[in-house]
């Protein structure tokens, strides 16, 4: 069975009554509505209204494995109640700690984390060159940068690397976009253009 995420716009109540989820509210004349939430079915709830939720429901929501996610009146993410089996596991997070902790092995894991997303770049790039060869120059310049990766010596070094890939990556966009998507610089809150508000 296909699970969807299900999306709360409305102050209301969550709560269960017996094996039934339900999402009490008000609707427009102010009469009280009971919408059952079929739990079988949801994947994910998020929470953009005013949401109290009975600890009982929210207790079944976890043992089915429902997250719930909120947001507030703005729209921004505020927090998470995740179902325990969803959380990393106590020697996963002792590796990863490990791995902070000891800068050789942070920094390894740094490389490649850029890496990968470099390797991404460099696929986008190379799909739009077989229609525009003036991108052949772009890659080879990408290539060269990540042929550096592993001289970095350091979380600065690596940061500055990866913003300048990402720089030449996002000036290449023009000359393969219409004229209407035009990209000259990063902004953001609010992005002045259409391509800002994608990224």
């Amino acid at each position: 069975m296909t699970k969807v995420n299900f999306f709360i716009l409305k102050n209301g109540i969550i709560q269960r009554k017996h094996n039934t989820i339900y999402f009490t509210y008000k609707n427009d004349k102010n009469e009280i509505i009971n919408k059952i939430l079929p739990i079988e079915k949801i994947y994910s709830i998020y929470a953009h209204g005013r949401i109290t939720i009975k600890s009982g429901a929210l207790s079944y929501l976890m043992q089915h494995g429902v997250p719930v996610h909120f947001f507030n009146k703005f729209g921004f993410y505020e927090g998470s109640f995740w179902p325990r089996e969803t959380l990393v596991s106590g020697e996963l997070l002792v590796k990863q700690v490990e791995h902070y902790l000891n800068y050789e092995k942070r920094l390894e894991l740094a490389k490649e984390f850029v890496k990968g997303s470099l390797k991404n770049i460099l696929v986008n790039l190379q799909y739009y060159q077989s229609s525009h060869n003036e991108l052949l120059e772009t890659i080879n310049e990408i290539k060269n940068n990540i042929l550096l990766l592993d001289q970095q010596k350091n979380i600065q070094q690596l940061m500055a690397l990866e913003g300048n890939v990402r720089e030449i990556y996002y000036n290449s966009w023009n000359k393969f976009l219409p004229e209407k998507f035009r990209f000259e610089k990063r902004s953001r809150r609010p992005p002045e253009n259409m391509i800002n508000a994608l990224l």
